[in-house]
């Protein structure tokens, strides 16, 4: 949208005046007679790839006061890119941190499953345990002492 109302602009204020305002005429049509040579045009000062030289320079030795046009769009499109870049950073890390998060819950819940089952197989190698009903009578503290010494 910034790009189209840009275009319009840039070909009322530069494409309809080459004859009046402008030096290098051909130029001036190559680049900003038609809106869409106009958007092709300031596509370019998006990417910045050589705004300078051959789009902006001409025009604004025509017309100084096209240097706005030319900051003003420059200012919006690349804080707009920049805005756009940012964000795909910004979300691509929140997806990497929810990844290791449920990375980190998987380990968790794989480690507490290992040391439980560590737990029970440990409290059922202690005497007094009816392993055909599988119920265990209650351990005193000195039995329990006493089962963490056998090694």
């Amino acid at each position: 949208l910034v790009l189209w109302v840009y275009s319009i602009v840039a070909t009322i204020l530069i494409g309809q005046r080459c004859d009046s305002t402008f030096k290098n005429t051909a130029t001036c049509y190559e680049y900003y007679g038609t809106v869409y040579r106009s958007m092709y045009s300031m596509w370019q000062v998006v990417t910045l790839e050589s705004w300078s030289q051959e789009l902006a320079r001409f025009a604004v030795w025509g017309d100084p006061t096209l240097i706005l046009l030319f900051l003003s769009f420059m200012f919006l499109t690349t804080f707009g890119l920049l805005n756009v870049i940012t964000g795909v950073i910004v979300e691509s890390t929140i997806q990497a941190g929810k990844t290791d998060e449920r990375n980190l819950r998987e380990k968790t819940i794989t480690a507490n499953e290992f040391f439980f089952s560590e737990l029970v197989a440990f409290f059922n190698m202690r005497p007094g345990i009816d392993k055909a009903s599988a119920v265990m009578e209650p351990m005193s503290m000195e039995q329990f002492t006493n089962l963490m010494e056998v090694p």
